[in-house]
């Protein structure tokens, strides 16, 4: 009863916080395209007011007026790589130059506001899997994958911030809030923004996959029909809004939706943690696997909710390269998911989650997958429109009244709907999430800030700029080697699994 006790609080303030935090809660629901590689918050404009009252003010003289090719952002996907455009945060200056005439506490507020960035930017619809994923190897192993994630991401997201830090002493510029930008930047390969843009089709696409499954098994279960022709209806609903509606309507839409995820989602789990009565025992209790297939079908999976460094260079950004600012930021900020994904698993596991919840458990559902998919859409078609040089797009148009290509959203859907039915039968989406987080993850935030960082430690041998990670290239080394031995292991199982499969 205790540690459902600690946890049923941990919940409530980081809910209430959440909630209650305007500049941070903004963020979570309102991205919009800017540019091929770039997102914006349709409410980017009431934050710098929010800053002003803290001290800071906005200066619209120094922003680029140059048009670029549109693309999306994914607003709920953990896996998403496109982060808040140049348009706000590289702008907003002091009053003074003194650092030391900010008042201590506003400092502390645009630390906290820039963690609940962080938050907001890490939970995506994957957590609807995390308690199925946690049982199979059992609370307790599943709770160390939960920490582990922690630590991997978080060193992942200290070395891109490293990197954005150098790159901004060094230059005296700001260096690109979009994540593709940023590493064509620092990697030394002619075609490294051509591939840092397929994996993010393949990420957005897996995201998709999973989306348009789930919503169909959800709709399934309250309507008795075929779950992949409730799929196929969902995705017809999808096409039909990204078709039909401009980049501030898709928006605007996907902000209702986190709006009723946050508030569904504090609806379950703050009863549901007071309802668990034995938390030795739900830690205790076996899992429903054998222990070593349990821990490799759930770590892809935990790992690739834990993601986050997508909007590392835009959190150094805002907290104008501040060392110490941006590791407390970026420690906080990931550490609250962590305890809301535990808190969730424990709660679901412990039997806090009833047969009650059940129409509070489908909104939950609705919502995630909802704004997933409108976030992925726009992703995905974005790529697309960006990849065919799309004739649609009017450099003229302004970014809010922009539609994307026919060709390209019905693409972004009809390609993770067919995968999704042809590896799943359209009954399964874990499939698309366990292979995103087996390969896609550890290869852009595990194989590719490693790249950079090499490669401008190497370049900038002789600056005087310390490392934020300390173990120099031991810590490189061990973070990019991990990644690879993660994916051959994944692929080395993946292969068995198939090959075993086959009957002859």
């Amino acid at each position: 009863m205790k540690a459902s006790s600690i946890y049923m609080r941990v919940a409530t303030h980081i809910l209430v916080a959440a909630i209650t935090c305007n500049p941070a809660f903004s963020f979570l629901a309102s991205t919009r395209p800017k540019s091929p590689i770039d997102r914006t918050s349709q409410l980017y404009s009431e934050i710098p007011r929010e800053m002003a009252q803290m001290g800071f003010h906005h200066d619209d003289s120094s922003i680029s007026r140059k048009k670029k090719k549109r693309n999306q952002s994914s607003l709920l996907s953990a896996v998403a790589i496109d982060t808040p455009s140049s348009f706000a945060w590289g702008d907003i200056t002091r009053h003074s130059d003194d650092n030391d005439e900010q008042p201590l506490w506003s400092q502390i507020q645009l630390t906290l506001s820039t963690a609940l960035l962080i938050t907001g930017n890490t939970v995506g619809a994957s957590c609807l899997v995390l308690p199925e994923m946690a049982a199979r190897p059992g609370m307790t192993a599943a709770t160390a994958l939960f920490v582990g994630s922690y630590l991997v991401n978080l060193v992942s997201g200290l070395i891109i911030a490293e990197v954005a830090i150098k790159q901004h002493d060094s230059s005296g510029e700001d260096p690109p809030s979009s994540f593709k930008e940023f590493a064509d930047a620092n990697l030394d390969l002619p075609m490294a923004g051509t591939i840092i843009s397929c994996i993010s089709l393949f990420l957005n696409t897996c995201i998709m996959s999973f989306d348009l499954t789930r919503a169909g098994q959800i709709v399934s279960n309250f309507s008795g029909m075929d779950p992949f022709t409730m799929s196929l209806g969902f995705a017809g609903l999808v096409a039909s809004l990204g078709m039909t509606q401009n980049a501030k309507n898709l928006s605007g839409i996907a902000s209702m939706a986190v709006t009723a995820l946050f508030i569904s989602f504090a609806g379950l789990l703050v009863p549901g943690l007071a309802n668990v009565h034995d938390a030795a025992a739900v830690f205790a209790t076996p899992g429903t696997t054998d222990f070593f297939t349990g821990i490799s079908q759930a770590a892809p999976i935990i790992l690739m909710t834990g993601v986050f460094q997508n909007i590392v260079p835009s959190v150094t950004k805002i907290l104008d390269y501040d060392r110490t600012k941006v590791v407390t930021a970026m420690m906080l900020g990931s550490a609250l998911p962590l305890c809301m994904f535990v808190a969730w698993c424990f709660a679901s596991i412990g039997g806090g989650i009833g047969d009650a919840a059940g129409p509070l458990l489908t909104a939950f559902s609705l919502a995630a997958v909802s704004g997933s998919s409108i976030g992925s859409i726009m992703s995905v078609s974005g790529e697309i429109d960006s990849f065919l040089e799309s004739s649609n797009i009017d450099e003229k148009q302004d970014d809010e009244s922009h539609r994307y290509s026919v060709p390209a959203v019905l693409l972004s859907v009809a390609a993770p709907l067919a995968a999704a039915y042809m590896f799943a039968g359209g009954q399964d989406g874990n499939a698309a999430l366990s292979i995103s987080g087996a390969y896609g993850t550890p290869l852009l935030y595990g194989a590719v800030p490693v790249a950079m960082a090499w490669t401008q430690r190497r370049r900038l041998q002789q600056a005087t700029s310390s490392n934020l990670v300390p173990g120099g290239s031991a810590t490189l080394g061990g973070l990019g080697l991990g990644a690879l031995a993660f994916m051959c292991q994944e692929l080395v199982q993946d292969v068995s699994g198939a090959l075993g499969s086959v009957t002859i």
